[in-house]
């Protein structure tokens, strides 16, 4: 019998020349530490009881992760992070397979369940010695995948502007979350990928009926397809008593069927011609301006809709003024619009869809240069006014759906409109920006032929999928 008292595994494995991380030694340690929760009756044990055990066995802390970790993959124990809630066996499936490789998706619409799992693998990472990384599209998409899991969150903006992630002797593993990874174009997952050591372990989380984004490609999609990533696929919407009925009414859509009932639970269909788009979508916004944002297909539509939302809700503000080659100027931008910009300005904090409140117009002459107000953004910092973001100002009581990706609100207005925008994959990722409550204005036959229409995004050329499929079929993975 092998001696298993303190240190006991050390003194062996320098007897056998062997190296003081190999794997039989990590092993070896791992296995005696559960064999000692097993003699006292146990029949499952924690991190947080085992991680003594193995100390006092190999006589070096820092490599107890490490032999969590290799055990893990080799089927020494079987991983349930405490979560505080019931997994299904569909989520637990995904934070398995999220433990055991070091690329993984994790898929699924509104409902479903992806948070509940995403925080669950986190945790776990985190108890094994892992700083995990996580990173979102938009300021408010960051600030919302913080609220949910409870780690520290970024812009991928930022991420990309901050020293690239790789293994140092403080922090030797690392975890990269990349939430909404439906929206982010194959060149920005470059970006990304290459602002990495190849040791940094990945998760994508998202969803592929989506729209597509802005950029080209279509990332997400081809890694699912392909198969050559490992990828849980989560489509069993959890119903609550009390629920918005949202996650539902999404999933009926993008299975390409009308709901039976376009009223229900949290949304509100309004049957409205199009001549009256624009009235009935300002009236319902003017009901509760502050948690509201309306989402329109087209540029022009979006247009008409700020121009006639703040005649109606803001038409006495105070308006932005500017002076250029001495003569006076001014934007219909007034103090209490919420404001959308349309250009990244990495250097001052802002990005294509970021969105904030005109807080002030007053102008002031700095030393350097003129600021003519600030703009405080929904996540809080200001922005200072000054002419190089002049241009990329605009109202944004309404915006289009790109300009709303990966981002969600209290409450939605939906401008349903025929148009070769307006798809299945549109329709649905409109529905799922919203967090409570949401209305729809059009027409019910529009909303039936956007609802059954084949999504765009199913046309786009994107080799990813054929190439990460030789790439499997070339390394024999099966």
């Amino acid at each position: 019998m092998v001696s298993t008292k303190p240190g006991a595994i050390h003194a062996i494995s320098e007897q056998l020349g062997l190296e003081k991380s190999t794997p039989v030694r990590l092993a070896a340690a791992l296995e005696s530490a559960i064999r000692k929760q097993i003699e006292k009756g146990h029949i499952y044990s924690t991190h947080k009881a085992l991680n003594p055990e193995i100390i006092k066995l190999l006589g070096d802390k820092e490599l107890v992760s490490e032999a969590f970790s290799q055990g893990h993959r080799n089927g020494q124990f079987i991983l349930r992070p405490e979560t505080g809630t019931d997994l299904t066996e569909q989520q637990i499936e995904a934070v398995e397979s999220s433990l055991t490789n070091a690329v993984s998706c994790i898929t699924g619409g509104a409902g479903t369940g992806k948070t509940t799992v995403l925080r669950t693998v986190l945790k776990a990472y985190a108890s094994l010695g892992y700083e995990v990384h996580a990173v979102a599209l938009s300021g408010r998409a960051a600030m919302r995948l913080h609220e949910s899991i409870g780690f520290f969150t970024m812009t991928i903006a930022r991420l990309l502007r901050e020293e690239p992630i790789s293994p140092s002797l403080v922090q030797p593993k690392h975890l990269l979350v990349i939430d909404e990874s439906s929206m982010i174009d194959l060149p920005t997952m470059y970006r990304i990928v290459t602002h990495l050591d190849p040791s940094v372990r990945i998760i994508l989380t998202g969803d592929p009926n989506q729209l597509p984004p802005i950029g080209c490609g279509k990332v997400l999609s081809g890694i699912v397809e392909s198969g050559a990533i490992a990828t849980v696929e989560l489509d069993i919407v959890k119903r609550q008593e009390g629920s918005t009925g949202i996650p539902e009414y999404s999933a009926t859509i993008i299975r390409g069927e009308v709901p039976p009932s376009l009223s229900v639970g949290a949304i509100t269909f309004h049957e409205t011609p199009p001549e009256r788009l624009v009235d009935k979508c300002k009236t319902l916004y003017a009901e509760s301006a502050h948690n509201t944002q309306i989402i329109g297909a087209t540029k022009a539509l979006v247009g008409e809709l700020n121009v006639e939302c703040q005649r109606l809700i803001n038409p006495s503000g105070q308006r932005l003024e500017f002076t250029l080659h001495g003569d006076n100027f001014f934007l219909e931008l007034r103090v209490g619009d919420p404001i959308l910009f349309t250009r990244n300005n990495y250097n001052i904090g802002i990005q294509n869809g970021s969105l904030g409140l005109l807080s002030s117009a007053e102008r002031d002459a700095q030393e350097d240069q003129e600021t003519f107000g600030a703009v405080t953004l929904d996540t809080g910092e200001e922005i200072v006014i000054t002419e190089d973001v002049f241009d990329c100002m605009e109202l944004g009581y309404a915006i289009t759906l790109h300009k709303a990706q990966g981002s969600q609100f209290p409450r939605i207005i939906v401008a349903v409109q025929k148009g070769r925008i307006s798809d299945r994959a549109w329709l649905y990722t409109a529905i799922t920006r919203a967090e409570a409550e949401i209305h729809i204005v059009g027409q019910a036959s529009d909303f039936a032929l956007i609802t059954k229409s084949v999504s765009n995004a199913n046309r786009r050329a994107s080799f990813l999928r054929e190439l990460l499929e030789e790439r499997k079929r070339d390394s024999g993975v099966g």
